[in-house]
């Protein structure tokens, strides 16, 4: 559990990279190595207008490379 008053790392990376979307994981653990919690946060592209999804436009990719590591399950 998270206990008030305790520190917790945040390992943060992009787990996936998609065509039109991409996958940030984030694992937090305790500093004495215990895991506490993982989320997956999937974020979509989509068109404002019609709502469907797009390709990720091309700009985001070398940023979205930078922080790149695969999962590990």
């Amino acid at each position: 559990p998270f206990l008030p008053g305790e520190t917790y790392v945040a390992k943060v990376c992009v787990s996936h990279i998609g065509t039109s979307s991409f996958t940030v994981q984030m694992d937090y653990v305790h500093p004495k190595g215990e895991a506490r919690a993982k989320v997956k946060l999937v974020q979509v592209f989509v068109d404002p207008k019609s709502q469907n999804k797009v390709a990720i436009p091309q700009q985001f990719l070398p940023a979205l490379e930078v922080f790149y590591a695969p999962a590990k399950n």
